[in-house]
């Protein structure tokens, strides 16, 4: 079987994200922003990956602080690169949670909903990766204000 390129991957997930739309104005939104977090893709190591969520959907949050600074204390959610490692996190908690596999423009979409978390922390193979929810909030803002002024003006 054929493994797509990332670039092939993030065409079908940008397709996907634009075939669920319920209504042209979404569309027209999606297809705005949809290059600025496929840019933020192409960052990234994969194109899936796999939280924890309970057994509402609801993603598992998870509190840090650095240890001797409790007062920067933020809430992210862990993503996994590999399944595996998601399952036994998983394991750890609360009976009942679950993994579920996400496309990575649909999580990095979901960081514009208003959520309760700080960050989106990406736990690669090799490495961790921190996105944070604003800075993917103003990339899109300052695409949409380029857009307007582009279209409207």
């Amino acid at each position: 079987m054929h493994q797509l390129s990332q670039a092939e991957a993030l065409a079908r997930q940008q397709q996907a994200l634009l075939a669920a739309a319920d209504d042209a104005a979404t569309r027209q939104a999606l297809t705005v922003i949809l290059p600025v977090l496929a840019t933020v893709a192409t960052e990234l190591q994969h194109t899936r990956y796999f939280l924890v969520a309970n057994p509402q959907g609801e993603w598992r949050l998870t509190r840090l602080a650095p240890p001797d600074m409790p007062d920067l204390e933020k809430v992210v959610v862990l993503a996994y690169a590999d399944r595996h490692q998601a399952e036994l996190v998983c394991q750890q908690g609360p009976r009942g949670d679950r993994v579920t596999e996400l496309a990575v423009l649909d999580l990095l979409f979901r960081l514009l909903a208003p959520l309760a978390f700080d960050s989106l922390v990406l736990m690669e193979r090799d490495r961790s990766q921190e996105i944070q929810r604003q800075e993917v909030q103003d990339l899109c803002t300052r695409q949409i204000e380029r857009w307007r002024t582009t279209y409207l003006a």
